[in-house]
């Protein structure tokens, strides 16, 4: 089952982060980020049809050979927060990658699914998705040490 997928998963993932090794096409800007999962932001929102507000962290975590799951999460616990199901690469620098998602993840706290697509775009510094129709969107920037 995707890890996105498996609310259990989700709540004990700070404990068993895996790095960022689905696919060979995930190269620097992508494995970069994986080798820091956990990242307390300066600036979090997430924008949804039932929570609009602030959150805290953003994890990565391989979606079981699957693609990429990005977590925008409130706490360290995983248990609320929006999770975003990267299917593709869609283009890759040498600071960002632009990524193509296809699912959403609420947790709220009660886990419910989205099927929309959507994309992503990933830098050390700064990660934002957003869904194709605009319904949901997440941003985080800079890094708390």
């Amino acid at each position: 089952m995707d890890l996105a997928l498996n609310p259990a998963a989700l709540a004990s993932r700070q404990i068993a982060i895996c790095a960022i090794l689905a696919t060979s096409s995930f190269a620097q800007p992508v494995f970069r980020l994986s080798e820091a999962n956990w990242i307390r932001r300066q600036a979090c929102s997430i924008v949804t049809p039932k929570y609009v507000g602030p959150c805290v962290f953003t994890v990565t975590t391989d979606g079981g050979g699957k693609g990429l799951n990005i977590h925008f999460d409130l706490s360290e616990n995983g248990d609320q927060g929006v999770t975003w199901v990267v299917y593709e690469i869609e283009k890759q620098t040498k600071d960002v990658a632009f990524l193509k998602t296809k699912l959403v993840v609420t947790r709220f706290p009660d886990l419910k699914e989205y099927a929309l697509n959507g994309s992503c775009s990933v830098a050390p510094e700064a990660f934002r998705c957003l869904t194709d129709n605009g319904q949901f969107q997440s941003h985080a920037t800079g890094i708390v040490q």
